[in-house]
């Protein structure tokens, strides 16, 4: 008898569409509407499937899908609209904690926050990877 191996097939997200994963992973999804309604554009009836969990979602969203998506100018603009403050909030973060320092001092502190995700890069992809299954 042959060895069965299972394989776990999870959709490559285009680049354009990174964004949903960082929603998807944000907790501000759960009581934005404007976000929900973003996740379940991408597929209505697999969002009531996955009980509004849109990185289970994401998961079992088809390729093709994602890949269709990728090219519909209004739902990116949509989620550039609301991926937008996730960056905006990051920077402001960084621009208040560096804002009294050199650029020396500023180049510090980026090479510390690189530094700690590398120092829990495995944890987190670990924690990554969990989500996913």
């Amino acid at each position: 008898m042959k060895a069965k191996v299972k394989y776990k097939v999870i959709p490559n997200i285009p680049p354009d569409l990174e964004g949903l994963s960082r929603l998807a992973y944000n907790l501000c999804f759960s009581w934005k509407d404007e976000i929900q309604d973003l996740f379940q554009r991408i597929d209505p009836r697999l969002w009531e499937e996955c009980s509004h969990n849109p990185v289970l979602l994401l998961g079992l969203v088809s390729q093709e899908r994602l890949n269709e998506l990728s090219r519909d100018h209004n739902f990116l603009a949509q989620l550039v609209n609301l991926v937008t403050p996730l960056y905006l909030g990051r920077v402001a973060s960084f621009i208040n904690r560096t804002k009294k320092m050199s650029s020396a001092q500023a180049e510090e502190v980026v090479e510390e926050q690189a530094q700690i995700f590398e120092d829990h890069k495995d944890y987190l992809l670990q924690i990554w990877d969990k989500k996913t299954k």
